[in-house]
């Protein structure tokens, strides 16, 4: 990089030294098009001590931009070049440059400096490298489309409110269930889908999983029933659990449902076919008693007689 690159715009060299100290790649534009100054950065992660005193337009061709899709960005729409050609700023730019084999992805600013005694108005240019965050901005939908698809297979609903009794989320398996639907407020879910105790009994609104959460408790293998428009009433178990704040403030309340309808009636069928068959074998066994008593009681004369025949032959 020639020393011009670095001579100083303000008499101490301040503004120079202040360029260096960022952690951002900056470049100076001149009015002409050329590039006039670049920081340390900026010769770190864009090589771009080669550009210093040379056209723009050869650094808009070596690092190659593309937009967040993906799509190839032509030079004249690059953010240096529409901030020279209209003459403001240009803000929050995202693209994803290509250095020298390796790609970096930075949200671009540009900005004007004016031009001193006459001078055409500079640009700044300041590329704030967010490859990282990107990146992990990237891996993190990929993790909560995976997470929503395992949820969406389940066959509980699941349920999570805000702060405000609120839904936010709501999986396949809740829609179909209770015909919830995002932002559904409380008095809009019981309007929609009351809830009954075991004994039929309307809950109130502070007695729902959610509102319980949000007080803090936690609620496990609730029992509660609703009626289902088709298949008529339903029996489920509900559990609440609040999600908290690092300062201990609950943020939101997961709360998921299980129809345990036919559970339920399998349990009774089962329980009543013990019944039935405790109640069978109590009657097979009076009825052996008694068999077996009016079996003895007309045998005992025949009985005596054989021991006293058989006592008189001996």
């Amino acid at each position: 990089m020639s020393s011009d690159s670095r001579r100083p715009l303000d008499p101490p060299g301040v503004f120079g030294a202040v360029l260096d100290a960022l952690v951002e790649p900056v470049l100076m534009v001149d009015g002409a098009g050329r590039v006039e100054r670049v920081n340390a950065a900026a010769i770190h992660l864009l090589g771009a001590d080669r550009d210093v005193g040379r056209p723009v337009g050869e650094h808009l061709a070596r690092v190659r931009a593309r937009t967040p899709d993906g799509a190839e960005l032509p030079p004249a729409m690059h953010p240096i070049a529409r901030a020279l050609a209209q003459g403001q700023a240009v803000i929050g730019a995202e693209l994803a440059l290509e250095v020298d084999g390796r790609w970096l992805t930075c949200l671009v600013n540009v900005v004007q400096v004016p031009g001193g005694d006459g001078a055409a108005a500079r640009v700044l240019a300041v590329f704030h490298d967010i490859t990282e965050s990107a990146r992990l901005e990237r891996e993190l939908v990929r993790q909560a489309t995976r997470l929503e698809a395992i949820v969406d297979l389940v066959d509980e609903g699941i349920f999570v409110v805000d702060a405000d009794n609120r839904l936010i989320f709501v999986n396949e398996a809740g829609r179909h269930m209770l015909a919830f639907t995002d932002g559904m407020s409380l008095p809009e879910r019981i309007g929609k889908q009351p809830l009954y105790d075991p004994e039929g009994r309307p809950l109130s609104a502070g007695a729902y999983p959610s509102s319980r959460g949000l007080r803090g408790e936690s609620v496990t293998d609730l029992p509660v029933m609703f009626d289902h428009p088709l298949t008529g009433r339903r029996q489920l178990r509900a559990n609440a659990h609040p999600l908290r704040r690092p300062d201990g403030t609950i943020e939101t309340v997961l709360v998921t449902w299980k129809d345990v309808t036919e559970a339920e009636r399998a349990r009774a069928e089962l329980e009543g076919a013990r019944e039935a068959a405790e109640a069978a074998n109590r009657l097979k066994d009076q009825f052996i008693a008694a068999l077996s008593h009016e079996l003895r009681t007309p045998l005992q004369p025949i009985l005596g007689w054989t021991e006293v025949l058989r006592r008189h032959r001996s």
